[in-house]
């Protein structure tokens, strides 16, 4: 425990805008110890009856909840577990309780029954986001795809966000961490995501290398990169339950004309758990307050929105069309019979000639999707309108 004098640097330190970490290195104190006592919710030497003892009710239900859950422990699967919705099915005839009231008093009592990990179980403001992808499939112009959701949350306030691309590749990663940085106004300081081989040149887990494309996304954004360990205590549970609700939000299968469509449906989604949900397991406050209060606290945006493209070239035949990536593309009639740059983003595509911007389309995601435009054919037609129909 410390001493009133350090609580109070503590507290001076925050409210001077000093990070919890710019703290820590100050003051000579563990990490744990600042987020305990940045936000005053811990007094040192303040007793502990303060605590209010629980209700008679309540300590029925969890007693009842703890006991259903013995009796039944031996008759779950992996797939199959006891949770709030079994107990609040089974439980609330005898205990007339909301089937919120139940998930909150399930989520202290599974808060006793926890093993101790690797990843404490609360998590310091603006201190670490998690990410993951989730496969959904999905009709698009009628054919139907799978679709890869990165699912990215910030795991202080449990706040979520996804974005569905059309394979996991390296361009795909980024913008979606990017865009999961821009929607969260701030970048956490740390980032778990799993061994993706789209971010890790070689090893695993702390013995993992970054890519170089990484490295830089890593030091524009100035968050810190952290693949989960193999073989060790789950580390990132929290987004996976995210990403399980992001099979629920695309379940009926979506029929839409666009992946843009899918996005704004996931999109609104999020917004809307951000805005209505309650507590997330022993969580002080709602989504919303936790959201709103570690806003100030992640690194600001830098000036400039960090985007990766894979570059390659290709020659354009006489009839204005060239290959790229398994797609037929028409490019202006300047670019017949000769050699371009083309730059692929997420979903959309740059050609460049003589290091010029000359097109931007949209870039085809389904087999067999072509992009050919008739403006760049409009030069022969007017000539052939003046010529023979002048």
């Amino acid at each position: 425990m410390i001493d009133v004098e350090q609580y109070g640097q503590i507290r001076r330190c925050r409210a001077d805008g000093l990070s919890q970490r710019e703290t820590t290195r100050k003051l000579g104190l563990a990490r744990n110890t600042v987020a305990k006592y940045w936000n005053g919710e811990y007094i040192p030497g303040a007793p502990a009856g303060d605590k209010r003892a629980e209700t008679f009710s309540k300590a029925a239900i969890k007693e009842a909840m703890r006991k259903y859950y013995e009796e039944n422990k031996d008759k779950q699967t992996r797939k199959q577990r006891i949770n709030a919705k079994t107990l609040w099915r089974d439980l609330h005839y005898e205990y007339q309780r909301s089937p919120a009231t139940y998930r909150r008093y399930w989520a202290e009592v599974r808060g006793e029954r926890q093993v101790k990990t690797r990843m404490p179980l609360q998590f310091g403001i603006g201190e670490l986001a998690q990410a993951d992808w989730k496969q959904a499939k999905a009709k698009i112009c009628g054919k139907e795809i799978t679709l890869h959701i990165l699912c990215v949350n910030l795991m202080f306030g449990y706040t979520p966000f996804k974005k569905a691309y059309p394979d996991e590749r390296q361009h795909n990663l980024v913008d979606g961490l990017v865009s999961a940085i821009d929607f969260f106004q701030g970048a956490p300081r740390r980032l778990l995501i799993d061994n993706m081989t789209a971010a890790r040149k070689k090893g695993y887990g702390k013995n993992a290398e970054l890519t170089d494309e990484f490295k830089l996304f890593s030091a524009h954004y100035g968050t810190e990169i952290v693949f989960t360990n193999v073989r060790e205590a789950p580390e990132k549970g929290g987004v996976e339950v995210a990403a399980k609700t992001a099979g629920g939000i695309m379940t009926p299968v979506m029929d839409v004309e666009s992946i843009h469509e899918v996005n704004d449906k996931l999109l609104t989604e999020c917004v809307h758990y951000i805005n209505h949900s309650g507590r997330i397991g022993n969580r002080r406050g709602t989504v919303k307050e936790m959201t709103e209060e570690e806003k100030p606290f992640l690194l600001p945006l830098p000036a400039k929105r960090y985007e990766v493209g894979v570059h390659s070239k290709a020659r354009v035949n006489n009839q204005q069309l060239f290959e790229f990536d398994n797609h037929l593309y028409s490019a202006p009639r300047q670019c017949a019979g000769k050699e371009i740059g083309i730059i692929a983003y997420a979903f959309r595509i740059e050609l460049y000639y003589h290091g010029r911007n000359i097109w931007e389309c949209e870039r085809p995601i389904l087999e067999g999707e072509n992009r050919v435009y008739p403006e760049h054919y409009r030069y022969d037609l007017d000539c052939f309108h003046s010529h023979y129909l002048a």
